[in-house]
């Protein structure tokens, strides 16, 4: 799993074409639930450093159940108009292969957003570098994106 994860980032193309004949809608999942559980547990540490720790905690509990829920919610609506778009401009792909192949790369992403944001909550003073960087993470992750749904 953390092998597809990784070639998803760093060589997309060829970790799409070998993980299409993988794909299901329960393994998108997961990876789209794996990825708020990250999401959610990178934030609870990093808003245990404001100072109001207490307050941040709770609603840090609070994600920990919903935000991965909600992100498989979220991630099969997406995935779900793209595929729209996709078929009316003529797609032959299916939708459990788009979705997991797109989900391989959400993990990652997600990761390296909630550090960028934690550094940001940790170092204000680099928000100007880590903006720059959030706007290359954005072009990688449309540029991944459309390789998985044309490979789909």
């Amino acid at each position: 799993m953390i092998s597809q994860w990784i070639g998803a980032i760093t060589n997309p193309r060829e970790t799409f074409r070998n993980e299409k004949l993988n794909a299901s809608i329960g393994k998108g999942a997961v990876n789209y639930f794996i990825a708020g559980l990250i999401s959610a547990i990178l934030g609870l540490l990093i808003s245990m450093t404001s100072a109001n720790a207490g307050i941040a905690a709770a609603f840090g509990v609070i994600n920990l159940i919903i935000l991965p829920i909600w992100n498989v919610i979220v991630g099969i609506i997406t995935v779900g108009i793209i595929f729209l778009f996709a078929k009316l401009l003529g797609g032959k792909g299916s939708y459990s292969s788009m979705f997991y192949l797109i989900s391989l790369a959400i993990v990652p992403i997600t990761v390296i957003v909630a550090l960028l944001s934690g550094l940001v909550a940790l170092i204000p003073i680099l928000a100007i570098l880590v903006l720059l960087c959030f706007l290359i993470l954005i072009v990688y992750a449309i540029y991944i994106e459309v390789l998985a749904i044309s490979i789909s």
